[in-house]
């Protein structure tokens, strides 16, 4: 046998080697890390939020008023980024249904600069229960804190609408920017829009998918199947967007919470 062969016998018995495997782990743990995979837990400089949000800003004539929803706002982290990114470009809609996390919310953002809504989003208008970990992570989802080893602490009712609806009402004939942020719930949420996403009167639509998803059944299929082709997917990434160009299997990572941009065909991102 040639060196080449010898070469090649040698790789392919490193490939099949239980030894190497806890090596082939960390590997796949650094690979993971250079796709982003993972960091959507991170704060929003970290996590790529950031950059995105630039992005957005940089798409549209600064002239232009921006109306921008944060669904999902938690006690206001990612919002306040929000009103530091477009300042008084932006109209910001920030939406969240806990009533204790809606209460820090409110406390942190008690000038005016945006509209808050103790309310949640969801297929259609309903009330619905709401489940609180020791971490303040609150979901739609029963069984949702199983996943992360958590134990529910809290439950409460909660009102939900749909987008579509909410737009309707509040006469909203375009969301420039939605930030869905909602523990396995994303999907509900975007099938309640589903008449604004047909429309294309969404521009950016970004999203969280991960570990929750195992609990609503969801899967990166699914997006694709509600977005596509009206919309191109990509992968936020800490320093700007990967283009997802199709479906593949191997997107349905659960173990590696990460966020995704969905665009309108209509908007041409910067530089391209």
């Amino acid at each position: 046998m040639n060196w080449k062969g010898r070469l090649l016998s040698a790789v392919n018995d490193l490939m099949g080697s239980a030894r190497l495997q806890p090596v082939y782990e960390k590997i796949q743990r650094v690979i993971d890390a250079g796709m982003n995979l993972g960091a959507a837990t991170r704060s929003c400089g970290q996590s790529g939020e950031a950059a995105v949000m630039e992005l957005v800003g940089a798409s549209y004539n600064s002239s232009l008023k921006l109306k921008v929803f944060d669904v999902g706002a938690h006690t206001g982290e990612y919002t306040s980024r929000l009103l530091d990114t477009f300042g008084d470009r932006a109209t910001i809609f920030a939406f969240e249904p806990s009533s204790e996390l809606f209460a820090e919310l409110s406390n942190r953002l008690d000038d005016g600069r945006c509209r808050l809504f103790n309310t949640g989003f969801g297929e259609e208008k309903s009330v619905a229960e709401l489940y609180s970990s020791a971490r303040h992570i609150p979901t739609m989802l029963k069984d949702a804190h199983i996943l992360s080893d958590e134990k529910v602490i809290s439950t409460e009712q909660v009102k939900i609408e749909a987008i579509d609806e909410f737009c309707k009402r509040h006469e909203l004939d375009q969301i420039h920017f939605l930030k869905v942020d909602v523990e396995g719930f994303e999907l509900s949420v975007l099938k309640g829009a589903s008449t604004m996403i047909a429309e294309k009167r969404i521009d950016f639509i970004q999203f969280e998918f991960g570990l929750f998803c195992v609990a609503s059944r969801t899967y990166m299929r699914d997006f694709f199947d509600l977005l596509s082709p009206e919309y191109r997917i990509f992968r936020v990434l800490r320093r700007g967007v990967y283009e997802l160009k199709k479906y593949e299997t191997r997107l349905e990572r659960f173990d590696s919470v990460a966020n995704y941009l969905a665009v309108s065909s209509d908007i041409r991102l910067p530089g391209q």
